[in-house]
């Protein structure tokens, strides 16, 4: 008799990679279960067993659950009301960035903290994002909460703090995530345009290649997956001008790349009414020496970028953004 077909086969490579391991039933016990994708009709949950979010990502946890204890569930959209129940840490920041401008970096500084909670990038607000932009406001809102509350659950009972590091192209939605979360501080972290995009020339990113994200989520019209040579620019593009109309509006606060390391206990904890200690500023020095994506990996500075034609848009958003930093 042949087999089923595994359902995980219709999820995007990110989220099959964290549906490791058999399928599980699904009881009444949360614990160690966190959900890490969306469909239009089911929640995808993954077990990540006691390990903290301390990895450059949130897919480098569930990388580190022994395989035997691997397992993945699927369930209805209700089961987030389970969510409202939960002792879970209040949102501190959300952490948008234009991508390749030292996010990783930030995100492992402030994982240092022993009372922060890090989640890198985790996939599920991606289908958040995609599954209720067109929701009405109370639904998504409500979503998005319970989604923070799951991920942001106390594990040692000392976290008091959720810092929450999104995708690059999440700022062009940045009024949805403001609508449920309106007073926590939202921060924006870049770099000089040429710097990036060499960046990306090196590796791509794949939002940087036509095809893998959805135009519309990068801010861009259909007819932009055309122009193969000019993409990355134009997403660039699309996303600083984004940045720059939303920091105008007062909803971002800008950190630039140049002013790593100290400006996450400089600038950005201080913003978040949270006074590091001196042992926890040289914990935050002492992983800043080290290369961001592998932590046993010395930090080497990027060589200098050869000058490469712009779009005049994109260098003008740039300079924009430097001068509304500079004046606050």
């Amino acid at each position: 008799m042949p087999s089923s077909p595994d359902p995980r086969a219709a999820l995007p490579p990110e989220a099959r990679r964290l549906l490791a391991g058999p399928e599980a039933a699904w009881g009444p016990s949360l614990r160690g279960w966190y959900p890490v994708a969306l469909t239009a009709s089911e929640v995808w949950w993954s077990h990540a067993g006691t390990a903290r979010f301390t990895d450059p990502f949130f897919e480098d946890t569930f990388a580190r659950v022994a395989p035997a204890e691997r397992r993945w569930a699927r369930t209805p959209h209700s089961a987030l009301d389970a969510a409202d129940a939960l002792d879970a840490a209040v949102p501190t920041a959300l952490l948008f960035h234009a991508s390749r401008c030292g996010s990783t970096l930030l995100a492992q500084l402030l994982a240092t903290r022993r009372e922060a909670i890090v989640l890198a990038e985790p996939p599920v607000l991606d289908d958040w994002v995609a599954h209720y932009r067109e929701a009405d406001a109370a639904t998504a809102n409500r979503a998005l909460i319970r989604l923070l509350r799951l991920l942001g659950r106390r594990r040692s009972g000392d976290e008091r703090e959720l810092f929450v590091k999104l995708d690059s192209w999440h700022v062009a939605h940045l009024p949805l995530f403001r609508r449920a979360l309106p007073r926590t501080p939202f921060f924006f972290l870049y770099r000089r345009p040429a710097a990036i995009l060499a960046s990306h020339r090196r590796q791509p990113g794949r939002q940087m290649v036509p095809g893998l994200v959805d135009p519309a989520r990068l801010g861009l019209q259909p007819e932009a997956v055309t122009d193969w040579k000019g993409y990355p620019a134009r997403v660039l593009t699309s996303l600083f001008a984004a940045a720059l109309r939303h920091a105008r509006a007062g909803a971002l606060k800008l950190l630039a790349y140049d002013d790593l390391p100290a400006s996450a206990w400089t600038i950005l904890l201080p913003a978040c009414g949270v006074t590091p200690a001196p042992e926890e500023v040289e914990r935050m020095r002492a992983r800043a020496a080290w290369d961001a994506k592998a932590r046993h990996v010395p930090f080497s500075p990027p060589s200098e970028v050869p000058p490469e034609p712009l779009p005049d848009a994109l260098p003008s958003a740039y300079e924009a953004l430097e001068r509304l930093r500079l004046r606050a």
